[in-house]
């Protein structure tokens, strides 16, 4: 949109300088936003927009009650909503609106306990997704505003708990906003506390350490040897009841959204060779040490698997954990003591991992870099990006030949720049040991030399109970997958594709192991509502041809699984003494037959019309998922 003339013409005011407080419930934002509106050696005319979950803004109606809008003070309630996301569009309305005033000198935002910051910020920043929201993009908050510094505070009495909770955030602190829905509204409450602790740290200028009298030096040093660990940019302030110098939070111009993106301290690590924390000192004053584990071999998924789960928690498990449907297998369920078991196997054998990001390369999952990142108990690996060996030049997303020769100089015959590159960041790691255990979920030498990364048959060729990624089938081409126990199939269909199912068949991989029936079933999104695509049983139907067509539908995906159905195992006494002799026995015993039985399933993929892609039906068989 262009501006008219005299428009344009016009003076342009200064940007209102911003900064922005984030924290948890309780760890003293308000009292800090009332020592800066009660002090007056700022000498700055303060407006205050308070973000809210509530319908109700408890904190603006504190703060009113406090008597601190006499004078030249105005404060904001931006409420029933998060300004990360929900309120963007309020927050973009009420600074123009503070700036038109022309008014004050500055603007203090106090964001609710569950925002993230960084999305915040990019609101001052040439953002794509704020652009969107703008009639005039005169009034863009970039320029209008101009965001000075981030400050998070942190209560140093409950952080180290926090830090290791499994909690997610609305199981810690009530709040009241508006419902959760499909599209994320309203599930803001839902993630979890570490996670979210992690994301205010991490992308702070300023780290206010509230609360310091409630807890002793030693206490007081391990809150610090996080937080050093998490953000070693960051400038750290020792706080009681909020009252810290003014002048270190207000027009300090330290904040830059490329730099915030880059300081956290794992990212440090990872761009560096060296332990970027002995640089600067931390790793011999609070004991925090960093190191990056690489490798040229893929993980083996099911080991990989077994290490993670005997110290973490995977975070797709922990988020279906009130899960209390039975279509899918049972969710998770975290208990105290199983919890304790696991951090004291991390401590005792690994030290105190706090922080492990970076990118890795898992067999059967060739095609997509996986990243890999862990805060405090929980652990995520998810889908990125290709591969940069399988992805055209043209669209490595940078048009520097130096660019492209850094890229290239990651390659390696055969397999590109498929690697492990994962750094970790704790206090008393044992470097050996957490290097040892990773190398034993490598693949070993006989099987990475049967690795085929270009095959696409080799996808499930090993048993992966890792959580699921979902694939997206966007081009014509044959369909395989294998299903296990534990192993599923998630499956999305682009625009313009249709996939036929045409034939499910066991493959039974050891005939001595004895075992029953198997379904396979197809499920919807929610997992709320499936259809039985065929039950397969040894020697009697091992294959069975369906004529099943799956169309794009939306967002969602589909799933496909194999069950085994229940009753109980015959064998005779010398079978059974064979199975003893070969281990199938125990495998029988401890319920798992993943290794011995597989189900695999057969298709096409078809480039279809547009307007028969958009008919309502989303599978063609006389089936529904409603």
């Amino acid at each position: 949109m262009k501006l008219s003339t005299a428009a344009a013409n016009l003076p342009r005011k200064t940007p209102l300088p911003v900064t922005l407080l984030s924290g948890f419930l309780g760890a003293g934002k308000t009292s800090l936003l009332q020592h800066i509106l009660e002090s007056n050696d700022h000498k700055l005319k303060i407006a205050v927009i308070v973000n809210d979950m509530a319908e109700l803004n408890i904190d603006s109606s504190l703060i009113e009650m406090g008597g601190l809008l006499q004078t030249e003070q105005e404060i904001v309630s931006l409420q029933n909503g998060c300004i990360c996301c929900t309120l963007r569009t309020d927050l973009i309305n009420e600074i123009n609106r503070l700036q038109d005033m022309d008014t004050f000198d500055y603007v203090v935002i106090e964001s609710t306990g569950i925002a993230e910051p960084q999305q915040v910020a990019e609101s001052f920043c040439a953002d794509p997704e704020t652009a969107e929201l703008a009639v005039d993009p005169s009034k863009m908050l970039w320029n209008v505003a101009r965001l000075d510094t981030c400050v998070t505070v942190v209560d140093s009495h409950s952080f180290p708990r926090m830090f290791n909770s499994l909690k997610a955030f609305n199981e810690e602190f009530v709040v009241v906003g508006p419902p959760s829905t499909e599209q994320g509204e309203g599930k803001e409450g839902e993630k979890n506390i570490a996670s979210l602790l992690v994301e205010q740290v991490e992308f702070a200028n300023i780290i206010v350490v509230n609360k310091t009298d409630l807890i002793s030096t030693e206490q007081k040093n391990d809150v610090i040897t996080l937080l050093k660990s998490l953000n070693p940019k960051a400038k750290l302030i020792d706080a009681t009841f909020g009252k810290i110098d003014i002048s270190m939070i207000l027009n300090t111009q330290l904040f830059d959204l490329e730099i915030a993106k880059s300081s956290p301290g794992w990212l440090e690590s990872l761009k560096g060779e060296t332990n970027h924390l002995s640089q600067v000192g931390e790793a011999d004053e609070y004991g925090v040490s960093s190191f990056v584990y690489r490798s040229r071999k893929p993980f083996h998924p099911a080991r990989l698997n077994s290490l993670i789960e005997s110290v973490f928690y995977h975070t797709a498990n922990w988020e279906s954990r009130h899960s209390v449907n039975n279509i899918m297998p049972t969710p998770q369920r975290f208990d105290i003591e199983e919890e304790d078991t696991r951090l004291e196997t991390m401590l005792t054998k690994f030290g105190c991992i706090l922080r492990s990001k970076g990118f890795c390369w898992i067999a059967g999952r060739d095609s997509i870099m996986g990243g890999w990142a862990q805060s405090g108990r929980l652990l995520s690996i998810s889908p990125t990006m290709p591969w940069y060996a399988d992805t055209p030049e043209d669209e490595w997303g940078t048009k520097s030949e130096e660019g492209k020769e850094h890229m290239r100089s990651k390659f390696v015959p055969v397999y590109g720049d498929r690697r492990q590159e994962i750094v970790f960041i704790g206090t008393r790691l044992q470097e050996e040991r957490i290097t040892m255990g990773l190398n034993s979920c490598l693949l070993t030498d006989e099987e990475f030399v049967c690795h085929d990364v270009s095959n696409s048959s080799s996808q499930g060729f090993f048993f992966d109970p890792l959580p699921a990624w979902i694939l997206t089938i966007a081009e014509p081409a044959l369909y395989f997958c294998i299903l296990r126990c534990g192993q599923i199939s998630n499956i999305a269909i682009d625009d313009g594709v249709e996939l036929k199912l045409c034939n499910i068949s066991l493959n039974i991989v050891d005939q001595d192991v004895p075992f029953l029936p198997v379904k396979v079933w197809l499920d919807s999104t929610d997992r709320k509502s499936s259809i039985l695509l065929c039950t397969l049983r040894p020697e009697t139907r091992e294959q069975h041809s369906v004529t099943i067509c799956l169309k794009p539908n939306g967002e969602n995906y589909y799933t496909l699984r194999m069950e085994e159905m229940g009753g109980s195992f015959a064998t005779n006494s010398s079978k059974k003494r064979r199975l003893e002799n070969t281990g199938g026995l125990a495998a029988l015993n401890h319920g798992s037959s993943s290794d011995i039985i597989e189900v695999h399933v057969v298709g096409t993929v078809i480039a279809v019309a547009e307007e028969e892609s958009d008919e309502d039906s989303s599978i063609n068989n006389s089936c529904s998922l409603a």
